[in-house]
């Protein structure tokens, strides 16, 4: 079977597209590129979701032990002055 002049071996191609990228819109997306670079992209999303829900986490831990360092000590001050205070009592 011979090929004639109207069949070809290659399709056309549009010169003007070719040497003229910057004037084309429309460009060819393999989908199976694409699924997988969205799919990338939604995984980053959760994966930062994750950690600013564990560094939510962490930051109320560490305000609950702040909170309780700072009562413990609060509550050691008063026990010492009550201490001095009654030892004085006592002295006098």
């Amino acid at each position: 079977m011979e090929k004639t002049n109207t069949e070809s071996a290659f399709p056309e191609v549009d010169l003007d597209a070719e040497f003229n990228p910057s004037k084309l819109n429309n460009f060819p997306v393999d989908p199976v590129s694409s699924e997988v670079d969205t799919s990338k992209e939604l995984q980053k999303v959760a994966d930062a979701r994750a950690e600013a829900k564990e560094d939510g986490k962490r930051e109320a831990m560490q305000t609950v032990k702040s909170a309780f360092v700072i009562s413990g000590i609060i509550v050691a001050a008063i026990v010492a002055a009550g201490s001095m205070i009654v030892k004085n009592l006592k002295q006098t």
